[in-house]
């Protein structure tokens, strides 16, 4: 694990930013995403500053029940996601504290959306 994260995490009582640096099934630290990254990269089709991930998950912590301005920043927990690339498991290789904006997708009368978690099912606009 990073020392950045666990300094962090000191000085904060956080349990984020943290970085997981192995995988928890095999211990390799090789992940897919970051060898085509680094091929890319050496072959000069994708720059030194270039990030990638599996998946990114950002999940807000709200209560819902209670009125908030659009725009208004909320505080949310990241976790980034890549596979090992010698096992094939799938786990989290960082996660950080951020905040993200509300939008008007999450006000009451916004946007009409579906539950977290569930997709509507059939073509778009014949959804639940």
């Amino acid at each position: 694990m990073s020392n950045e994260g666990e300094e962090t995490q000191e000085k904060t009582g956080s349990q984020a930013p943290k970085d997981f640096n192995a995988c928890p099934v095999c211990g390799s630290t090789n992940r897919f995403l970051e060898r085509i990254l680094k091929e890319e990269q050496e072959a000069g089709r994708a720059g030194k500053e270039i990030k990638v991930a599996l998946q990114i998950i950002t999940a807000a912590v709200m209560d819902p029940r209670l009125p908030q301005l659009i725009g208004t920043q909320i505080p949310a927990g990241q976790a980034i996601i890549d596979s090992c690339d010698d096992c094939g498991a799938v786990y989290t290789v960082h996660t950080q504290r951020v905040k993200v904006p509300l939008s008007a997708l999450n006000q009451p009368g916004g946007a009409k959306q579906s539950p977290m978690g569930q997709i509507p099912f059939g073509p778009p606009g014949r959804g639940s």
